[in-house]
């Protein structure tokens, strides 16, 4: 296997944590802006700035793991022989499952909390 496939492989092993992360990184970054700047009372869409927001970066990471997952699931599927294709879907399901739970983690202060601190 060349250095690139791998490197392919383990980016698609790992893509469901890549979008978990980079929710992460995002809301609490969005969150460090809007408090810093004083726009928590900011009103949008019918409701305050860092809640939608948070719950819209939440809701985008679990559409875009989703597909990921949709993607797996094809893979496997399609993957009738290959056990290598099986246990790299399995593994990327798996990863899917625990980084939904963490993405889901991290949209709930938005549900809890209203404003910054």
């Amino acid at each position: 296997m060349s250095n690139t496939r791998f490197v392919a492989l383990l980016l698609y092993l790992f893509s469901t944590l890549l979008v978990w992360a980079a929710a992460f990184l995002a809301a609490y970054g969005w969150t460090a802006v809007v408090c810093s700047r004083r726009w928590e009372d900011t009103v949008v869409w019918g409701g305050r700035i860092l809640p939608i927001s948070i719950a819209a970066i939440t809701v985008f990471a679990l559409a875009l793991t989703a597909a990921l997952v949709i993607s797996a699931v094809r893979r496997h599927m399609s993957a009738h022989d290959a056990a290598p294709q099986r246990l790299v879907a399995r593994i990327l399901l798996t990863l899917a499952f625990v980084s939904a739970i963490a993405v889901v983690w991290n949209g709930l202060p938005a549900l809890i909390f209203d404003g910054c601190a």
